[in-house]
């Protein structure tokens, strides 16, 4: 095993704190980790673990008001840390780069995609390359690099490229420096099953052809068994497990790393139900003094609070901060290897197309046309219904048309061909409606989109956004208040979050609000495109166990659109699957993704992450 000293980056006891005014907060408490030559780790927690500003801290790029209270980040026998903003810019993007889950945060919209791997090869600390000519023939080189291979995606603005191809474009740039160690973080996060798999794979590549250091941030640990040689796990700022991807896989040996592991939704199984941790990850100051996740854990006793725990070497490379590890092992392997037992529900028997559905959508078809009158075929002919009390899944990539459709089932599109019936209100183009058919249309189907932040007012309090929904809707206004606290308990929400903004709730807080929002019209079908996609998958198993208790309790039917295929197995009775606006495939979820028949269906469950080992 490498030495320290010999490492490629090593971070050591490194304490993050936001400063406003007299206020201190500690963000990251006292972070170790080791990068060797050639070798990939992965940075792994939820949201607020402190993951990103870790990897930010590494190349000086701390939002404002965050400072480093301690610590050393070593690279090239330098404390970072220590160097002048210059040196650390300098060292930035030539031997150290970063790479975003957002690439639109790091392209320039008014530069074409080669422009932006020009400019680093031309201020890059070795061998810069200021002839502009050469300087072009080595920017369409590294696009190849990274897989464009068309010559005329190097002309194009990152708006005309798909979130993929945008991917591809970053990585490209952040290696025109030719760096001995590259940062992504969360690079596959928003990205469809397919191109997620592309880039994951596409990271390996460079890594292993270039023979530099990885670093990945991801709050999905199948990517990071996919990927990385060793595994780092933080929870509330603090580490609390590091061990190889192989051996963590295998068995986890903390109530964390154990929890996020069975918050996974299985890929080849339905579960009766998911197992989701709990509450959401506390500030570093507020478990100071004792063990961070105490809050969330089931083995919690009194040792576990009696001071703060430190990682302690178990056996071989492996690491963890549990203090009970050797009284609960057993209990924490059982656990995990019960997770593993198909435990599966009953599906509902295939329907048939005589049978009484909330949506009928028959031979829909959606052409949008350009400024320059060119046409793209978002949907072709598209037939689909969804049941009574059915939850139906509608996969595919991005650009495969998943969403227009359900924008059309909903109104916010007009569907140029075909016919949609939405609870026997039948339609081939929502305009000619009647007020009173689109009022009852809205009440029949609601829909919840895939960012909640954006579908909140955030100058409104929930409470508000309830209010207007209600009153709207023509609820007597002298029972709004109580049922505005009653469509939070519905989502698992106090009623007191009634007096809070959009900014103060967590992600998955926030998606509890939108479904609440939904719920106010007391709808028979829900749309949901892609309510999950951009959550932990803690909070992911909440919000489909939440959906799956509405559906119990009030027969709701789900159109479910989604990329992830573990999703769909548990969320979704059947399942169609959309490639380039058409259905090319459909029936019993089990069916399809068990013994898919189209070969488009077979590289979507090829692309699922998994272990390298």
């Amino acid at each position: 095993m490498a030495t320290r000293d010999s490492s490629l980056l090593d971070v050591r006891g490194l304490e993050l704190e936001v400063v406003a005014g007299a206020m201190r907060k500690t963000l990251v408490a006292g972070v170790d980790l080791r990068l060797e030559r050639g070798e990939t780790i992965a940075i792994v927690g939820e949201s607020g673990s402190g993951k990103s500003l870790s990897a930010r801290a590494i190349v000086g790029l701390l939002p404002t008001g965050v400072v480093a209270r301690a610590g050393q980040v070593i690279f090239d026998g330098r404390d970072m840390l220590q160097e002048s903003p210059r040196e650390v810019a300098r060292v930035r993007g030539s031997s150290i780069s970063m790479i975003f889950q957002d690439p639109f945060t790091m392209l320039n919209p008014l530069l074409r995609c080669s422009k932006h791997i020009e400019e680093v090869l031309k201020i890059r600390v070795d061998n810069p390359i200021t002839n502009r000519a050469e300087a072009r023939r080595e920017a369409l080189a590294r696009l190849v690099e990274v897989g464009i291979t068309d010559p005329t995606a190097a002309d194009r603005y990152p708006f005309q490229l798909s979130g993929g191809m945008r991917q591809r474009v970053g990585l490209a740039a952040a290696l025109a420096g030719d760096p001995a160690v590259l940062i992504a973080d969360e690079p596959s996060t928003a990205l469809d099953v397919t191109t997620q798999a592309e880039i994951l794979d596409l990271l390996k590549d460079v890594q292993q052809k270039r023979g530099m250091g990885l670093i990945l941030i991801t709050h999905d640990l199948r990517v990071a068994f996919s990927v990385a040689h060793r595994v780092y796990v933080l929870y509330a700022g603090s580490l609390v497990e590091v061990s190889t991807s192989a051996a963590l896989e295998h068995e986890p040996l903390h109530p964390y790393t154990l929890g996020l592991l069975l918050s996974e939704p299985a890929a080849d199984r339905r579960l009766d139900r998911l197992v989701a941790i709990d509450g959401s990850v506390p500030g570093p100051d507020e478990v100071a003094e004792r063990c961070s996740f105490a809050s969330r854990c089931e083995w919690v006793t009194d040792a576990c609070l009696a001071g703060k725990p430190t990682l302690s070497t178990l056996e071989g490379e492996r690491e963890t901060a549990c203090v009970r590890i050797g009284e609960i092992r057993s209990e924490m392997s059982a656990a995990h290897l019960g997770a593993k037992r198909l435990v599966v529900v009953t599906p509902l028997e295939h329907r048939t197309r005589d049978e009484n559905a909330i949506l009928r959508a028959t031979g829909v078809s959606k052409v949008f046309v350009g400024r320059a009158g060119n046409e793209v075929h978002a949907l072709r002919n598209v037939s689909i219904e969804v049941g009574l009390n059915e939850s139906v899944g509608l996969v595919g990539e991005s650009g495969s048309g998943k969403t227009t459709f359900g924008r059309c089932v909903v109104g916010l599109e007009t569907a140029t061909s075909g016919m949609i019936d939405v609870g026997g209100i039948r339609s081939e183009d929502y305009s000619t409606l009647t007020r009173e058919q689109r009022t009852a249309i809205r009440k029949t189907v609601q829909i919840v989109f895939q960012d909640p932040y954006s579908s909140l007012d955030r100058t409104e309090t929930v409470g508000a956004a309830l209010r207007e929904a209600l009153v709207v809707n023509g609820f007597p206004r002298d029972g709004v208040k109580r049922r505005i606290a009653e469509l939070l308990e519905l989502v698992g929400l106090p009623a007191g979050y009634a007096r809070r903004r959009p900014a103060a709730l967590s992600g998955g807080e926030r998606q509890r609000v939108s479904i609440a929002r939904t719920l106010v019209v007391e709808p028979k079908l829900i749309v949901c495109d892609e309510p999950v996609s951009a959550l932990d998958v803690s909070v992911q198993a909440q919000i489909l166990n939440l959906f799956r208790d509405l559906k119990d309790e009030f027969g709701l039917s789900y159109l479910f659109v989604t990329h992830d295929l573990a999703v769909v197995r548990q969320v979704a009775d059947r399942v169609y699957v959309l490639y380039q606006g058409a259905v090319v495939e459909e029936g019993p979820t089990e069916q399809v993704l068990d013994r898919p028949q189209h070969d488009y269906t077979r590289r979507l469950i090829a692309s699922i992450p998994r272990s390298a080992v």
